[in-house]
């Protein structure tokens, strides 16, 4: 699998709609959705590749509802350091209190793209 990474700048320019007032195409609109879905596919991708790098799991075995605690056999010392790693690769803070509620790969998926749209 190829590693690539996208700067939070490249996610947020795929992820930003056009302004309501503003008429675009319907091919404009086909390509916003495309790139949409494909930034949330690439966000994807760049934890599987993280998550597999810190639990030594092999990237095909990782899915969105791989859970980081028993399918990729992260201990707590694993998963800060994780998240530690997600956060200064995407630019964003998440709290330790919501760690609890990032069980997941689609867990974190998820938390994170409405942290992109936010200030630190």
């Amino acid at each position: 699998m190829k590693r690539h990474f996208i700067t939070v700048a490249v996610f947020l320019a795929a992820m930003q709609a056009a302004p309501a007032n503003v008429a675009i195409s319907e091919a404009e609109q086909t390509s916003a959705i495309e790139n949409t879905v494909s930034a949330r596919e690439t966000l994807m991708e760049s934890i599987i590749i993280l998550a597999s790098e810190h639990s030594g799991i092999s990237e095909d075995k990782i899915h969105p509802d791989s859970t980081f605690d028993k399918d990729l056999g992260m201990d707590s010392l694993t998963f800060i350091e994780f998240i530690s790693d997600c956060e200064e690769l995407y630019g964003v803070k998440i709290p330790n209190a919501d760690f609890g509620k990032l069980l997941t790969v689609q867990d974190l998926h998820d938390y994170i793209i409405p942290l992109l749209h936010k200030p630190l």
